[in-house]
């Protein structure tokens, strides 16, 4: 069957999502790789979200071909979105997701509860993800004023920005 000589439309709100989900996907899939002493061995930079956004943004529309639609609809963005998210797997996205879902910051030990997994693996983690400002750390002192003060992670603030543009757990 032939291709149709007109391509289905891209909506604003398909093009918005797929830049949001893109920045996300770039920065989900940096590996920060460390010495055997836990010191980076070099900078590193998130790749750039356009090569990205272009080829969503052409799944989207051959999937809006294959559909004989004239336009992306949201189930298509459900597969983009799939596909995207499938392609940074690890981790550092894991943790993201689990403190996307947290209404409050959470602990080492709560993340790797919500993940069945060991409190050191998740430390690891975090601190790539610190390093690639993807989360931020605080710190709270315990209800009885006693101790060492918690460290609390959460989402920078850009990060949850760009997960709810791109409808990440929709």
């Amino acid at each position: 069957q032939p291709l149709p000589k007109v391509l289905p439309l891209r909506p604003l709100w398909f093009r918005n999502r797929v830049s949001s989900l893109s920045q996300y996907v770039a920065l989900m899939r940096i590996t920060v790789y460390r010495d055997y002493k836990g010191n980076l061995i070099y900078n590193v930079w998130p790749e750039i979200a356009t090569r990205i956004a272009k080829q969503l943004s052409r799944l989207g529309i051959f999937l809006a071909v294959l559909d004989k639609k004239k336009m992306v609809t949201e189930a298509i963005y459900k597969v983009v979105k799939r596909v995207a998210v499938d392609t940074a797997m690890g981790f550092e996205q894991d943790i993201t997701l689990v403190l996307l879902k947290s209404d409050r910051p959470l602990s080492i030990d709560e993340i790797a509860d919500k993940m069945s997994t060991s409190h050191s693996h998740i430390e690891r983690h975090l601190d790539d993800l610190l390093y690639l400002r993807a989360v931020r750390k605080t710190q709270e002192q315990n209800k009885l004023g006693l101790g060492r003060p918690s460290n609390l992670y959460s989402l920078n603030p850009s990060i949850i920005k760009l997960c709810h543009n791109a409808k990440l757990l929709e």
